[in-house]
């Protein structure tokens, strides 16, 4: 028979245990996540947006109804959080809990957020409701796209939309253009029937192109006689000086529509200068999180070398956005924040112009001179060549051959089987006047 105290003690012990809180009882998560194992919903809805606030979406889906789990994979969700944080650049998730309301099996909890956006600054989301549902005497979240923001309904996208703006230009030493948007470059295509010599056309052409001749001719051997087949870019200004020789070697003229023009970001002397001025392109995937948290999106066009990479927010500038949830239809659901732009601004060189052309066109040229000698890819695989300003020390022409067309990593290019061509190019793409390492030769 136990003893009267002892029944007290115990019945006691029993009853502060009956009133003690359920989180509690229920004990603490193990590692460095945010462990979602409150019993109340008021500390689900907690530790669910202290998980967000970690970036821990493991512990957040983990948090979700069965059912929330059925509507949504583990990787569409985790997909919901992360291209959010990119997009927006987040810092932190801050928020505030206030008044829970119980039905049952079922639960309330009105709260408010602030997203802290490298890009937005701050994102204000308030009178927000979290619904709790009681699964095996747990608490869980009956998560749909709501939790992300209000308005954000099933089937809407959340859309950053940036206005614009036109990309600043790289200028000489003289205030020349080397570098333009909405430029004019003539793309040339040639067919092997209409030339009055195939040699000498593909000799015209690789000098044109500031690259080898057997390059040129490969491209030709692709093809059947009759078949016009493209070759490259050029300036407009080049087209017109060659005009003649086009037509009478390689029986190509605007007039027979094998050359026309059109408009694009242009870079005079095309692969003349190209590893010095550089190139764009979309934000590359690998390094997709750094340029999205500068400010940029998706479809942004970025500096990707060169001098449009190193001065690419002076050139860039800040294009004006604003976050918005869309609906399938185009509608405009919800504007969530904007951020303020400025203006691109140009950058200007050393670099002589005419001067650089030159040297382009010469190194090029004496390759395909000694194409059967020296000049083979073979014995010689590429050359750089440097003129210093001898007073200033101010570089007026850097060449890095062979050398490419920069247009070629531009989504608006027109160049077929443009994959392939961008495969080809990166073995050149390092300058070699200033990234290797070489002994004086005979010409120093």
């Amino acid at each position: 028979m136990i003893p009267f105290r002892q029944i007290f003690v115990i019945v006691t012990l029993f009853a502060l245990a009956a009133c003690a809180p359920m989180e509690m009882l229920s004990g603490g998560g193990s590692g460095g996540g945010v462990a979602i194992v409150a019993a109340s919903p008021r500390a689900v809805a907690e530790n669910f947006l202290s998980a967000w606030n970690a970036s821990d979406v493991d512990a957040m889906y983990g948090a979700i109804s069965v059912r929330s789990q059925g509507l949504y994979t583990p990787e569409a969700f985790n997909r919901f959080y992360t291209n959010l944080a990119e997009d927006v650049g987040l810092n932190e998730v801050a928020f505030t809990v206030h008044n829970m309301e119980m039905q049952g099996t079922s639960a309330v909890v009105d709260y408010d957020i602030m997203v802290d956006s490298a890009v937005f600054g701050q994102i204000e989301d308030t009178g927000r409701k979290m619904r709790l549902v009681q699964e095996n005497d747990r608490w869980k979240v009956a998560w749909s796209t709501l939790d992300i923001f209000d308005g954000y309904t099933s089937g809407a996208s959340l859309t950053v939309v940036s206005e614009d703006s036109r990309r600043a230009s790289i200028y000489d030493r003289d205030g020349d253009v080397l570098v333009q948007d909405n430029g004019t470059v003539s793309v040339v295509y040639v067919s092997q029937q209409n030339m009055s010599n195939v040699a000498d056309c593909n000799r015209l052409l690789a000098d044109l192109l500031y690259t080898r001749t057997p390059e040129i001719a490969a491209l030709g051997r692709n093809y059947l006689p009759d078949a016009n087949y493209y070759v490259g870019e050029i300036d407009e200004s080049v087209e017109i000086e060659y005009r003649q020789q086009l037509l009478e070697v390689c029986g190509t003229s605007r007039e027979l529509g094998s050359i026309y023009t059109r408009r694009t970001r242009q870079y005079v002397g095309q692969g003349a200068a190209v590893h010095v001025t550089g190139y764009i392109g979309p934000v590359p995937q690998e390094d997709r999180a750094r340029w999205i948290a500068l400010g940029y999106t998706d479809n942004d066009l970025v500096g990707l070398a060169g001098i449009e990479n190193v001065y690419n927010e002076e050139l860039n500038g800040r294009p004006p956005r604003v976050l918005q949830i869309i609906e399938p239809g185009g509608t405009v659901l919800a504007e969530l924040g904007r951020a303020q732009g400025k203006p691109p601004e140009p950058v200007y060189l050393t670099i002589d112009r005419d001067l650089q052309i030159s040297a382009a066109r010469t190194v090029a040229w004496g390759y395909n001179y000694a194409i059967n000698n020296w000049g083979r890819p073979d014995i010689s695989p590429g050359a750089a060549a440097v003129v210093m300003d001898v007073k200033t020390g101010g570089i007026l022409a850097m060449v890095s051959y062979p050398t490419f067309q920069p247009g070629l990593f531009n989504p608006d290019s027109e160049a077929p089987d443009r994959g392939e061509k961008l495969a080809a190019v990166q073995g050149n793409l390092s300058n070699r006047a200033v990234s290797e390492r070489y002994s004086p030769g005979s010409i120093f």
